[in-house]
């Protein structure tokens, strides 16, 4: 096998380095092993060494990545609910669970990020009375998602976020909906931008629904939509990014750069910032918005529309999700804690 094939497969199979392997390797980098400290300095009951565990897993499985993967036949990750009062109610002989997980559904939404799968399996344990946190499912999309099946949402930026545009009337996504439909160029165009009402939260709930919305895009060959989870990233942005923003500034007057001064502190930062970086491929630094307060760390989603043969196939059960620690939005007293660190080292008090 050639490296290159080499790369993808890795990419593909997702398996996170280890954490103490890791911070033993960059034993000498200073300030790596204090990242929590800064994240727990805020509202919470948290301890530092609770946000320095959930940031390293986060930076460190290959799947928490800034760009969308590139992967051959990318691995996936949905939040499934293992079970439900209504469903166990009227529908006893079909349990939730691993069994339901592998059952092929349209409709179904999907993330190449485990960080992303994580939030929604908070966020559907919090959010339904009597419901526990999601269990996580492993699956495998057999198209790269550059695929010409893939609808990809074109992105604007703010800072280093990424957030869903707009399709071009004059586009050749528009143009292909028009084509295959029989439709004006407008009629394909609010054909297309159904996405953007499924993504605000107008989830078909029947079949009938489901091709209402989605069946102008199946005719023109789409069989999964991408976009960035945009609320995601700014309300609920996971640690690791946030402990990077915390440390990359944003406008230097984000921070308390102490009397250390602030070229000083920056500097001192630089090496666990440009590894961060590196684990999360970030591409640059932002001069003007720290990400986890004004922007926030790129997440995706996939919306399965295809049949049967298109669809992300079921792979494994990665269980519950340990969520302490893993979100964190921050703020100026988080930025005046990682000047203050820096400062402490610099006057050799650390």
């Amino acid at each position: 096998m050639i490296a290159f094939d080499q790369a993808f497969d890795l990419l593909k199979i997702g398996e996170p380095v280890d954490a103490d392997w890791f911070m033993e390797e960059h034993s000498d980098v200073p300030g790596l092993d204090q990242l929590g400290s800064i994240l727990s300095n805020g509202p919470g009951d948290w301890t530092p060494s609770v946000f320095q565990q959930a940031i390293m897993e986060q930076m460190l499985h290959p799947s928490n990545q800034f760009e969308v993967t590139g992967a051959k036949t990318p691995t996936l990750y949905r939040a499934q609910p293992s079970s439900s009062p209504f469903w166990e109610k009227h529908r006893p002989d079909e349990p939730w669970g691993e069994k339901n997980a592998a059952t092929f559904r349209h409709g179904r939404f999907f993330s190449p990020q485990l960080l992303t799968a994580e939030q929604y399996a908070k966020y559907q344990g919090q959010d339904h009375k009597g419901r526990p946190i999601s269990p996580i499912y492993e699956y495998e999309l057999p198209v790269p998602l550059d695929h010409e099946s893939v609808l990809r949402v074109p992105t604007t930026k703010y800072g280093l976020s990424r957030k869903g545009g707009t399709f071009s009337t004059e586009g050749p996504e528009v143009e292909r909906v028009a084509e295959a439909n029989n439709m004006t160029l407008e009629e394909a165009k609010k054909a297309i931008d159904a996405w953007h009402s499924v993504y605000m939260g107008s989830t078909p709930q029947s079949h009938e629904q489901f091709l209402d919305v989605a069946q102008a895009l199946r005719n023109a060959g789409y069989d999964n939509v991408l976009w960035p989870e945009t609320a995601s990233q700014h309300y609920f942005p996971p640690s690791a990014g946030s402990a990077f923003g915390a440390i990359d500034w944003g406008a230097k007057h984000e921070a308390n750069w102490t009397d250390a001064g602030k070229e000083a502190v920056d500097k001192w930062w630089e090496p666990s910032r440009n590894i961060l970086m590196e684990q999360l491929g970030i591409p640059h630094r932002d001069s003007m918005q720290a990400m986890g307060k004004h922007s926030g760390f790129p997440q995706w989603a996939v919306w399965n529309i295809g049949d049967e043969d298109t669809a992300p196939q079921f792979r494994r059960t990665l269980g519950k999700p340990n969520m302490e620690g893993k979100i964190r939005q921050t703020d100026y007293h988080n930025f005046a804690e990682a000047a203050a660190i820096a400062a402490r080292a610099l006057r050799g008090g650390l």
